[in-house]
């Protein structure tokens, strides 16, 4: 969401798009599960409210790639002729996808911010701070 650290791969993908070049990332096949910071306040707030305690994920249960993540910023930026480049192979698969059943059940709570309407909204704050030259 806004105000994110600069120093994880999403925001690194972000402020590469407004440069010349390709997109660098580090490892392109690492699947992780991306979800919207409002998203993750309002499941907490719910949890509090219902005073539920234990352990409960907050995720999107739906994973993507780096490398697709990336593809995915392009495409969201209009910016079709950049490429990605991955500066490592990795034979591992490191997949990390949160399955938020016990939340649902629990207090209703499931996500309402896609991957795709997150990054829209996060590449046009940047063009608006002018990231994009």
């Amino acid at each position: 969401g806004f105000g994110m650290a600069k120093e994880n791969v999403l925001s690194e993908i972000i402020s590469q798009l407004g440069i010349p070049g390709p997109i660098q990332i580090r490892q392109a096949a690492p699947i992780r599960d991306f979800v919207w910071k409002e998203d993750v306040v309002e499941g907490i707030s719910k949890l509090v409210e219902a005073n539920q305690a234990g352990i409960f994920n907050i995720g999107s249960g739906i994973g993507i790639s780096i490398g697709q993540l990336a593809k995915k910023a392009i495409c969201i930026s209009g910016r079709r002729n950049k490429k990605v480049v991955s500066m490592q192979d990795s034979n591992s698969h490191s997949c990390l996808i949160l399955d938020h059943t016990k939340i649902t059940n629990t207090v209703g709570w499931q996500p309402k911010t896609t991957l795709s309407e997150a990054l829209s909204l996060l590449i046009n704050n940047s063009r608006n701070k002018e990231v994009f030259q």
